[in-house]
């Protein structure tokens, strides 16, 4: 067992972390990680799971002690983009879940409104305060595709302002409690 100082500088980073030993059992979890598999979504450490043992199963390279596995998950609480890597051979293996989770948005829950997920990105970007030109950068697209985002969030929203498409789309939870919030009152 590691001592926890080791894990003091990625304990409070907004990625989850997550170390499995080789018979895929937690020897350590930082607070984001936490907070979604005991609070939010307790199905996603199951998948990560599933995940760890097939790709360890399918790649066992005794000569290859670093294996790693990406992907996203999408399903109803939200979307979970990962890596897992396996580092070591045997009993001295251990697994690395790194993950970002993006929960759905309540508007997409308690309405007929569907964002895909570059959508999802870019209001939680524009959320952030950042302009057109950063949300490009950030997500390595064009400006006029964020344009073209953006106006295709506009017309499914039914706004016309950055403010009133945020106010309009809350972050849930993802229990999958959520309304519809209308911040003019209505």
């Amino acid at each position: 067992m590691m001592p926890q100082h080791v894990f003091r500088p990625v304990h409070q980073l907004y990625q989850g972390i997550c170390i499995l030993n080789w018979q895929f059992k937690k020897k350590y979890q930082n607070e984001s990680a936490k907070e979604i598999f005991e609070e939010k979504c307790p199905e996603l450490f199951p998948k990560f799971i599933k995940i760890c043992k097939n790709f360890s199963g399918i790649h066992n390279d005794v000569d290859n002690p670093l294996i790693s596995y990406s992907g996203t998950l999408h399903y109803l609480p939200g979307t979970a983009s990962f890596s897992c890597l396996r580092l070591g051979e045997a009993e001295r293996t251990s697994f690395f879940i790194i993950f970002d989770f993006v929960p759905l948005l309540e508007s997409e829950i308690a309405t007929d409104i569907v964002l895909t997920p570059r959508e999802r990105e870019i209001v939680q970007i524009m959320a952030m305060g950042k302009t057109n030109k950063e949300i490009s950068k950030m997500l390595c697209i064009g400006l006029e595709t964020v344009k073209s985002h953006i106006r295709n969030l506009f017309a499914k929203t039914g706004t016309s302002s950055r403010v009133e498409l945020i106010g309009k789309l809350q972050y849930s939870r993802c229990d999958g409690r959520a309304s519809w919030v209308d911040k003019a009152g209505g």
